[in-house]
């Protein structure tokens, strides 16, 4: 029997209806704390959890209204979290975490282990989130940003533009942390952020105030200098891009880096363990302040000043780094526990002390490979009866 047209749209209306259905979990956003940005200190022998609360309906406004700070106490994070509630009224929400600013007193006396714990077993948290230690780490985080009404969202968005651009800046997630925390060697490093003022026009912003190097979790030292900083990043092939000052005869170079990257090679040679690393960088020449002809000799100079910058950078990082409590973050005991595993069992154990008395060999390639858009290779000098003085 031939069923009838309306009984197999019938049919049809209540299979299909079954896919219109709404989210049996939904949550109305009057009911939601959507948290930006945390940072973690100690106060009386608790944790205090000092947290950057979106307001969503102001944020389109780009006005200071845009989040609120609320903070909590607690004997341990997950609680002081679960505090925030109370003040809040609302259910939390981490999943929009985008920073997490640690006091630097609290990193060196108890370490990272203990305050990231929970974040790692919580599964709103994200691992992109960027990782900072501050002396006032409340004050970072209630900072509003002279570009971005969110703080959090500012200082994440700046740190993925500094670490492009300038690579001068370990930028540094959860998700790497623990990569360097867990791995071979234990040691690992954050950046370091402080808050800047202007005198004129007066303006206060938060600034990179270098890089912390950590043993077993615990901020041990720093790197103040920019430029260490991105020779550090040479060891982990971190330098997409930049901008880098070379001397030259009566002058400077601004080199704009386009390629770079780093191999690092140990081997055992005469039962003693020796690492070569291979630096290999292009770029174009961004700036030329020198008096002197861009010729070919000259160009081949600036390559070789370039080169010796690099290994200059890098040098000065290694040295920081065997320094008492010596913290290996150059990717060197990690290739020797990937590359030479045998021997790794044999001196894990005694890293410390064999990286101190290490033989590294760095070797640099560099090539100029542009010049820009103008056309002369140098400032053409003015004759001296072209030079007119003004009345």
């Amino acid at each position: 029997m031939k069923q009838p047209k309306w009984l197999k749209l019938m049919l049809l209306i209540v299979i299909l209806s079954f896919s219109l259905t709404g989210c049996w979990s939904s949550r109305e956003l009057s009911e939601a704390a959507f948290l930006a940005g945390a940072a973690i200190t100690k106060e009386d022998d608790e944790y205090k959890i000092i947290f950057q609360v979106l307001q969503p309906t102001q944020i389109k406004n780009e006005t200071p209204e845009a989040f609120v700070m609320i903070s909590s106490t607690g004997p341990t994070i997950p609680e002081a979290i679960r505090r925030l509630i109370k003040g809040l009224k609302r259910r939390l929400y981490l999943t929009h975490t985008r920073v997490l600013v640690v006091d630097s007193k609290v990193a060196k006396e108890e370490g990272f282990f203990p305050l990231l714990d929970y974040g790692y077993r919580e599964q709103q948290f994200r691992l992109t989130s960027y990782l900072y230690i501050a002396d006032d780490p409340d004050g970072i985080l209630g900072q509003q940003s002279p570009l971005d009404p969110m703080t959090a969202f500012g200082l994440s968005t700046g740190t993925d533009t500094i670490k492009q651009d300038l690579s001068e800046m370990a930028a540094v997630n959860l998700k790497d942390f623990a990569e360097m925390a867990l791995g071979p060697t234990g040691d690992s490093y954050v950046t370091i952020l402080k808050m800047h003022t202007e005198e004129k026009p007066a303006m206060t912003h938060v600034d990179i105030d270098g890089t912390a190097l950590l043993k077993d979790g615990k901020f041990v030292k720093s790197i103040t200098d920019p430029t260490v900083t991105r020779g550090l990043l040479r060891f982990h092939n971190e330098v997409p891009d930049g901008i880098i000052s070379v001397k030259v005869d009566h002058g400077n170079a601004s080199i704009d880096v386009l390629k770079s990257s780093t191999k690092i090679s140990p081997r055992i040679q005469n039962g003693k363990l020796t690492v070569d690393i291979q630096v290999q960088e292009k770029a174009d020449i961004a700036d030329w302040e020198s008096n002197k002809t861009l010729d070919e000799k000259m160009l081949k100079k600036l390559e070789n000043n370039y080169a010796r910058t690099i290994k200059r950078e890098m040098k000065k990082a290694l040295e920081i780094m065997r320094q008492d409590p010596v913290t290996d973050v150059s990717q060197i005991g990690v290739e020797v526990y990937r590359q030479l595993p045998h021997y790794w069992q044999q001196v894990h154990h005694d890293w410390d002390e064999q990286f101190k008395n290490l033989e590294v060999n760095i070797q640099v390639q560099t090539q100029l490979q542009n010049m820009g858009l103008i056309q002369h290779r140098n400032r053409p000098k003015p004759k001296k009866n072209d030079v007119k003085l003004l009345p």
